[in-house]
């Protein structure tokens, strides 16, 4: 389309267009900003004008794949108030537009970049954490874990749109226990967050809302576990397991108990947790830690010298698993003044 500006015609200039207010369904959008316009209802875009700025204004249709319905018509000049409906003809197409406003009372034209798509961005676009879908039941988010949190588009064209990360709390947890990188509620284009929760139980969503909110979504309810960093260890002798090389020595025919402790990194105790054991590679016990995150794997007596290595795999609730091991070397009683 060709715009021609009459500029023998009396020209304004007690005001510009960065002096008047534009608006879309009664939201204000900056004059730079895309405007929102929802591919399936009629839209109301505005301008509101100081006094004397054009006596007519017209709306032209620009550059773009999608076509519109305009109430009053495309290129009809317009008295104030200065208003147009706008109404996509296909409902379920998205895209960019760019529309011109223009008077022959203003020097030039002024483009209006509109982004039209759908109000529930679930239509637009998927949620990734770590590269992954989040599913129907929500998934599990460790304390102090950071994830990588990004938004897919379905049309590549639509990914330059700024989009704000929030955190919808459901129980146990406020929006304060959560970080990120852009922050939270902060619009970024880049379509990519660092998100941390804290050392807390609870449920929560992820809401993704465009700059003027006007488009969102949000994710099935996520659980938060304060299961990052934790630690399993062997508790058997009253003392810390070493790491091999090195070995606890026992003397034969002596009685000794085996146990493992898991605890996060702040020292809670993790408990329910399911720990399988084993010696040398036989299975020995499957079992669950207690309320102080302690399972006893058993009491033991060797008869011979051996050097035997029990292992443990703690299972937690985000299906991640951790192995620890100590070695157990059984000895003759002359090596007595060696034991631990």
């Amino acid at each position: 389309m060709t715009i021609k500006v009459n500029a023998d015609k009396a020209i304004y200039k007690s005001s510009s267009w960065d002096e008047t207010t534009l608006r879309i369904n009664g939201v204000v959008v900056k004059w730079g900003d895309p405007v929102f316009i929802d591919r399936g209802r009629e839209n109301v875009l505005e301008l509101e004008a100081l006094p004397g700025f054009a006596k007519e204004l017209r709306l032209g249709s620009g550059s773009g794949n999608l076509t519109f319905k305009a109430s009053p018509d495309f290129e009809t000049p317009v008295r104030e108030p200065f208003k147009w409906k706008l109404t996509p003809d296909d409902s379920s197409k998205s895209g960019l537009v760019e529309l011109v406003l223009y008077s022959a009372d203003q020097v030039a034209p002024r483009p209006v970049e509109c982004l039209v798509m759908s109000d529930d961005l679930a239509n637009e676009l998927k949620v990734l954490v770590n590269g992954d879908e989040i599913p129907p039941g929500g998934r599990n988010f460790n304390g102090n874990r950071e994830y990588r949190i990004t938004a897919s588009w379905t049309d590549p064209e639509m990914a330059h749109a700024s989009l704000k990360l929030e955190v919808v709390p459901v129980s146990g947890v406020g929006a304060d226990d959560f970080t990120s990188m852009p922050p939270l509620g902060q619009p970024t284009p880049t379509r990519a967050w660092g998100f941390k929760g804290g050392m807390k139980m609870g449920a929560f969503k992820l809401r993704l809302s465009t700059e003027n909110g006007m488009a969102k979504m949000e994710s099935p309810i996520n659980r938060l576990l304060p299961y990052a960093d934790f630690t399993l260890k062997f508790d058997a002798f009253g003392l810390p397991a070493p790491l091999p090389p090195e070995k606890v020595k026992v003397l034969v025919g002596y009685p000794f108990t085996v146990a493992v402790r898991l605890r996060n990194s702040v020292g809670t105790p993790l408990a329910e947790i399911p720990v399988a054991c084993s010696q040398d590679g036989t299975p020995l016990i499957t079992g669950h830690t207690n309320s102080s995150g302690y399972l006893q794997i058993g009491l033991f007596i060797h008869p011979q010298p051996k050097l035997l290595k029990y292992s443990a795999i703690a299972t937690l609730p985000d299906h991640t698993t951790s192995e620890t091991e100590v070695w157990v070397d059984v000895v003759v009683k002359e090596q007595e003044t060696d034991a631990t």
